[in-house]
C-alpha cells in the first residue's frame, strides 16, 4: 500500500500481513510503522476535512456543516471533527511543526498539543521542547500557556487555581430543563457552553433579574424552540421526556408537575394522515406554477404544530439552531401547505434544498432519505470513495502464527473480491485430530445441510483457549465450500463495522466470529436479524459462555464443549506439524513435549518451534528426546507443564502448611492477585494439585 501526504512527494509502505509470534524487535518495528501510518493518516485527514470547511465543500455535498459531513459519512464524532479542522488550519501557519511532523520527529498526539499554543514566532521553540515529552505532558504544559507563549517562561510560572466540584446529579425532567436552557443560551451567545458556564449564567440570572423579570445585558432570543417536551402517548397513556431528540420515560407525578407548569403544554398528538404516502423523485422539477395558483405561506400555528410534531430538530441533520417549516414539495411546483407536506429544517440545511444541493426523498409521515446534488445516499460513500476503499481491502487474520496452520496473506489486493474470491479454508474435517466427539457432529450436520441444500445452523464453540475453536470453524468453512471471514470480537465498537463484514460473506459462507462474548450488545442484537434469516452461517467461539445473553445463545442451534487432548493426540499433532515444517521428530520427543503442553494443541506447537530451533542451531537433522528434554529446561518448564511459578506456588503452600488466602499468596510470591487467579491457578486446579477452600488455597 502506498500513501503520498498532500503538496509533499513523502511516500511510505505499509506492511499489511498481521503475523503473531514475532520477536520483540520485529513486533516493536511493525507498531512504529502502523503508529506512523495513523499519524500520517490522521494528517491528511485534518488537512482535507480543514480545506472541505473554508472551501464549503461539505455543502456541495449536500452537508450542512463540516461536522455533519464527517459524522454522517465517516463516523467521525463532532468534536473530533472540529479538533481535526483546527489542527489542520493551524498547521498552514506553522510550517515547521508540520515539517518536524513530516520528518517524524513529532507524533500526532504532540503535533495535535502544540498547535494550540505555538505560533510563527514561537514554534521553533515548542518543537525543541516537546520533543521527547508525552503528549500528556506536553498537554500539561500547553494548559498553562496562552497562545504565542513560550513554554519555558519564567515569568508565566503561575499558581494553580483552586476548583470546586458542585453536586450535579439530575433526574430526567431536570436534565431536559438544563439542556433546554444551553440550547438556548448557546442561541444567546452564539457559542457552545460549558456545565460551569451554565452554573455561572444561572448564578448572575438569579442575582441580576430585575423586579419586572428582566435580566440586564442577556438577549432575547425565541423561546419557543427551547421548551422541554412532554409527549403523551394517548394510546397507552405514557409520557416521555424529549432529551436530545431520544424519549425517556417519566413518572406519573413528574409529568403531571410538567405540564401543569407550563401555558402551552407540548402534548403532541398522532400524526395526520394528510398526504399520500407517495414518493415522487420528480415533485420539485417541471414548469412552475403561477403565483397566484400556488398555495398560502405557512401560517404560524401550523409551524407550531409541525415543529413540535418534529421535536424542534430537523429532520436531516438534528440540529436545533433556527429550526423552519419546509415544503418537501416546493410550493412553486405545486406543493400544498398541510404538515403532511411540511418538515423541520435547520437554516443550514433548508438553505442547501433551495440551492439544489440536497435533495429530499420519501415521505414526510414516514421515513425521509436525504441525497446529495448526484442522488447519492448523504450516509453512504460516494462511488469514487467506495472504489478507492475497495482497492485497499484488507481481510484481517490476527491469530497468532503457528507450525500448523497456514497463515492466509492479508497484504493489500487491488482485485476486486469478484476477481479474487477468498480461498477455501483448510484442514478439512477429516484431518482434524482430538475433539471425535465435536467433529463427529458437526460433520453430521455439514452433510446433512448439504444434502437439504440450505446453510447450516449457527454453530456456539465453546471451551478454554487453544482447543482448536478456529481450526474448527475453518475446517467446517472447509466442508461447506462457500466462503469464510473472520471477525475478533474486541475489535469491534459499532455494529455498522459487524453489519459490513457480514454484507461480504456470500450465501452459505461462514462469518467466524471470535471471542463472541465481548461483542458489544448492540452488535449482538444487529445479529438477531440475519440469524434468523438463515443465509450465512454464524460460527461463534467463546471462552465465557455464561457472559452471552439467553436470547443470543439461544439462536445457535448446534452448541459443542470442546474438551483438552490427551497425550496421544498431541504427539499425533507435533508429529504432523514437524513433518509440515520439514524437520523429523520422533515419538518420544513428541511425547516429551505433549506431556508438557497443558493439554493443548497451542501450548505444544510453541514448543515444537522452539525444538525446531534447538535442533537446527545444534546441528541435528531430527527432533529427538534430549533435544525435547533441554529446551523445556530452558523454559524452566517440567515434565508435568508446570511454570516456575506454578512450582514456587506449591513449594509456598507446602512450607506453609495452612490455607493461603489469595492476596496472601500473590504478596508472598510478588504477583499480581488477578495474574494468580486467571494465569496459574486454573491449570493447578484442573491438574489437581491445589484446592480452594473457604480459607484459601491449599495443596491437594
Amino acid at each position: 500500500m502506498i500513501a503520498t501526504c498532500s503538496n509533499s512527494v513523502e511516500t511510505f509502505e505499509v506492511p499489511l500481513t498481521l503475523t503473531g509470534g514475532l520477536s520483540a524487535e520485529e513486533a516493536d518495528r511493525r507498531v512504529a510503522v502502523a503508529v506512523r501510518t495513523g499519524d500520517i493518516g490522521a494528517r491528511a485527514v485534518a488537512f482535507y476535512l480543514a480545506d472541505l470547511a473554508d472551501s464549503g465543500g461539505h455543502q456541495q455535498l449536500g452537508f450542512a456543516s463540516i461536522e455533519l459531513y464527517a459524522e454522517t459519512r465517516y463516523h467521525i464524532r463532532p468534536p473530533t471533527t472540529r479538533s481535526y479542522v483546527a489542527t489542520g488550519r493551524a498547521l498552514r501557519e506553522l510550517p515547521a511543526i508540520d515539517l518536524a511532523f513530516r520528518e517524524g520527529g513529532l507524533f500526532w498526539t504532540q503535533v495535535r498539543e502544540l498547535v494550540r499554543v505555538a505560533t510563527p514566532e514561537t514554534e521553533d521553540e515548542w518543537i525543541q521542547w516537546g520533543q521527547g515529552r508525552s503528549a500528556r505532558q506536553i498537554a500539561a504544559q500547553v494548559a498553562r500557556r496562552r497562545k504565542g507563549e513560550r513554554p519555558t517562561d519564567p515569568s508565566r510560572r503561575r499558581i494553580s487555581e483552586v476548583w470546586f466540584r458542585p453536586d450535579g446529579r439530575m433526574n430526567a425532567a431536570q436534565w431536559a430543563k438544563w439542556t433546554a436552557a444551553r440550547r438556548k443560551l448557546e442561541a444567546e451567545i452564539d457559542r457552545p457552553v460549558t456545565d460551569a458556564e451554565m452554573f455561572e449564567h444561572a448564578a448572575d440570572l438569579l442575582l441580576g433579574s430585575r423586579p419586572d423579570g428582566t435580566v440586564p445585558g442577556r438577549t432575547p432570543v425565541n423561546d419557543t424552540h427551547y421548551k422541554v417536551l412532554a409527549i403523551h402517548d394517548l394510546r397507552t397513556g405514557f409520557t416521555t421526556i424529549d432529551i436530545d431528540g431520544l424519549p425517556e420515560p417519566v413518572d406519573e407525578e413528574t409529568a403531571r408537575k410538567i405540564i401543569g407548569h407550563s401555558d402551552r403544554p407540548n402534548l403532541i398528538p398522532p400524526a395526520e394522515d394528510d398526504m399520500d404516502d407517495m414518493d415522487d423523485p420528480h415533485e420539485n422539477n417541471g414548469p412552475e406554477v403561477p403565483p397566484a395558483q400556488r398555495d398560502i405561506p405557512t401560517p404560524d400555528k401550523m409551524r407550531r404544530q409541525v415543529l413540535a410534531r418534529d421535536r424542534y430538530q430537523c429532520r436531516n441533520c438534528g440540529s436545533r439552531v433556527k429550526p423552519s417549516g419546509h415544503h418537501k414539495k416546493q410550493r412553486r411546483f405545486g406543493g400544498r401547505t398541510v404538515p403532511g407536506n411540511l418538515m423541520t429544517a435547520c437554516h443550514g440545511c433548508h438553505s442547501l434544498v433551495h440551492a439544489d444541493l440536497l435533495v429530499v426523498r420519501g415521505t414526510v409521515n414516514g421515513r425521509l432519505r436525504f441525497q446529495d446534488a448526484a442522488g447519492h445516499p448523504l450516509g453512504e460513500l460516494t462511488p469514487s470513495a467506495r472504489e478507492a476503499i475497495g482497492r485497499m481491502k484488507v481481510d484481517l487474520d490476527t491469530r497468532v502464527s503457528s507450525p500448523a496452520a497456514c497463515v492466509p496473506d492479508t497484504r493489500v489486493s487491488n482485485s476486486s473480491p469478484e476477481q479474487a474470491p477468498e480461498p477455501v479454508p483448510e484442514p478439512a474435517m477429516d484431518d482434524l485430530i482430538g475433539q471425535q466427539t465435536v467433529v463427529r457432529n458437526l460433520r453430521r450436520a455439514v452433510r446433512a445441510a448439504i444434502r437439504r441444500g440450505e446453510p447450516l445452523g449457527h454453530v456456539l464453540l465453546c471451551g478454554p483457549p487453544g482447543l482448536g475453536k478456529t481450526s474448527l470453524a475453518r475446517a467446517v468453512a472447509a466442508e461447506l465450500g462457500r466462503g469464510f471471514r473472520t471477525v475478533l470480537g474486541p475489535f469491534v465498537s459499532e455494529p455498522d463495522e459487524l453489519a459490513r463484514q457480514v454484507a461480504e460473506v456470500q450465501a452459505g459462507g461462514v462469518l467466524f466470529v471470535d471471542e463472541v462474548h465481548r461483542l458489544p450488545l448492540r452488535a449482538i442484537e444487529s445479529l438477531y436479524t440475519v440469524m434468523e434469516t438463515a443465509r450465512i452461517t454464524i460460527i461463534g467461539a467463546t471462552t465465557e459462555t455464561a457472559k452471552l445473553p439467553g436470547a443470543f445463545r439461544s439462536r445457535f442451534t448446534i452448541r459443542q464443549d470442546l474438551e483438552y487432548y490427551s497425550s496421544r493426540e498431541l504427539a499425533a499433532i507435533l508429529r504432523r506439524a514437524a513433518d509440515r515444517l520439514g524437520v523429523g521428530i520422533d515419538l518420544d520427543a513428541a511425547l516429551v513435549l505433549a506431556a508438557a503442553s497443558r493439554d493443548t494443541p497451542r501450548e505444544a506447537l510453541s514448543l515444537l518451534s522452539a525444538a525446531r530451533d534447538e535442533a537446527q542451531l545444534g546441528g541435528a537433522t531430527a527432533i529427538d528426546a534430549e533435544i525435547a528434554r533441554t529446551v523445556l529446561r530452558s523454559l524452566r518448564i517440567d515434565e508435568r507443564g508446570l511454570h516456575r511459578v506454578e512450582r514456587e506456588i506449591l513449594e509456598t503452600l507446602r512450607r506453609s502448611g495452612r490455607p493461603l488466602g489469595l492476596g496472601t499468596l500473590a504478596d508472598r510470591l510478588g504477583l499480581e492477585a488477578a495474574e494468580l487467579l486467571t494465569v496459574h491457578e486454573p491449570f493447578l486446579v484442573r491438574r489437581g494439585l491445589i484446592v480452594r477452600t473457604r480459607r484459601g488455597r491449599r495443596l491437594a
